[in-house]
């Protein structure tokens, strides 16, 4: 008996030794490929950051981040917890029908800073609204938690999506465009990918059909499109964060069946295209960004159409695979992404000519967590 002690002890003793030095080699990453996210980095040393804390935080994120085979241990222990019937994991629910939905509770959810968003967002759209001739408009996407409520694991602690609508659409009056409600009525339908945190192209154009009306188009038909079947492969960033066995997505694009001409300028003339697609991207693994190529400060698209009306575009990345179905309605679309642009809104705005129409668009969480959104009341 004492033999076995002593060979446990012997063998988890060598086991922390291999993990130690394997941890010491390991390079130090900046990007995971399979979570589709920067890594956190070594902080810089001060007194300052030890006796505030943030330095002995930013070392634990590190650490975890950089631990030797991250991504092995993560597949282990959602295996284990799949096995022992749980139905979450890292922040991920094991939905129904194979999906995989990222939860929130009350505690992930900062209510002060979320309060201080809806407030950056009711003054600017009510003060764009009082603008001259400017149909200013708000529309936060609900959450997969929300739309496929009944896919979630009974008793969840999922946060109130619903209150949160609400609260935004009593702040924004009649610039809200209730979103939740147009997609509550094709929750049936591939909406949102069940392996990502996005919704699908589909999603996207019944969203676009809602914004086109509240701006006065009539939306195009999805008979005037062409559905081209992108990937078959697309695993999101929802697994990837339980790195679980799962069924790939499929990414779909509607491209106009009438021709049109686009210059398309990115971040101020640092990259011109004559498309709003990367198709590059498709052979990563962040193939979402295939639509606009991702996420950048600013893009100005002009859309050869002459009808005089331009829109200022306030996004994250929910609106990526949506803006191309609004270039057949604009004849030019400024988008903008707070979280790169270095501007307050409200002054770029200022310098720039025939703004006619401006739209906030945001996923719920996204925008819940964003603290680049005070750039709204710059």
């Amino acid at each position: 008996m004492k033999k076995a002690k002593i060979t446990v002890i012997a063998f988890f003793l060598a086991f922390l030794t291999v993990l130690s030095i394997a941890s010491m080699v390991n390079p130090v990453r900046d990007y995971s490929e399979s979570e589709n996210r920067n890594l956190a980095q070594m902080p810089a040393f001060s007194l300052e950051a030890v006796f505030d804390g943030s330095f002995t935080k930013g070392y634990e994120e590190f650490v975890v981040d950089q631990f030797v085979w991250r991504d092995m241990w993560i597949k282990i222990k959602s295996g284990i917890e799949r096995v022992l019937g749980k139905t979450l994991s890292n922040g991920v629910y094991f939905a129904r029908d194979g999906y995989f939905i990222e939860h929130k509770s009350n505690a992930d959810i900062d209510a002060e800073l979320l309060e201080k968003n809806i407030g950056f967002l009711e003054g600017y759209v009510l003060g764009m609204g009082e603008l001259e001739g400017v149909n200013a408009l708000a529309a936060i996407a609900p959450t997969a938690s929300l739309i496929h409520a009944d896919k979630l694991p009974a008793f969840n602690d999922e946060y109130d999506w619903s209150a949160m609508l609400e609260r935004v659409k009593e702040a924004t009056g009649d610039g809200f465009v209730d979103l939740a409600s147009v997609l509550s009525q094709h929750k049936d339908e591939y909406i949102y990918y069940r392996t990502d945190h996005h919704w699908t192209t589909d999603g996207a154009y019944y969203a676009y059909c809602e914004i086109a009306r509240r701006f006065g188009f009539d939306p195009l038909d999805i008979t005037e499109f062409e559905r081209v079947v992108l990937s078959e492969d697309f695993f999101g960033t929802v697994i990837a964060r339980v790195n679980a066995s799962a069924s790939p997505d499929t990414i779909v694009g509607y491209e106009p069946k009438s021709e049109q001409t686009l210059a398309v300028d990115f971040n101020m003339g640092m990259k011109k295209s004559d498309t709003l697609y990367a198709p590059e991207k498709l052979d990563t693994r962040d193939k979402y960004a295939y639509f606009l190529g991702g996420n950048d400060a600013l893009v100005q698209i002009d859309t050869g159409l002459d009808n005089g009306r331009t829109l200022l575009l306030a996004k994250d990345s929910y609106a990526n695979c949506l803006v191309p179905f609004l270039a057949a309605h604009f004849e030019r679309i400024y988008v903008v992404d707070l979280r790169y642009f270095n501007f307050g809104l409200v002054e770029y705005a200022k310098t720039l000519e025939n703004i006619t129409d401006s739209l906030v668009l945001y996923n719920a969480s996204g925008f819940a967590s964003d603290r680049y959104v005070f750039k709204l009341a710059r």
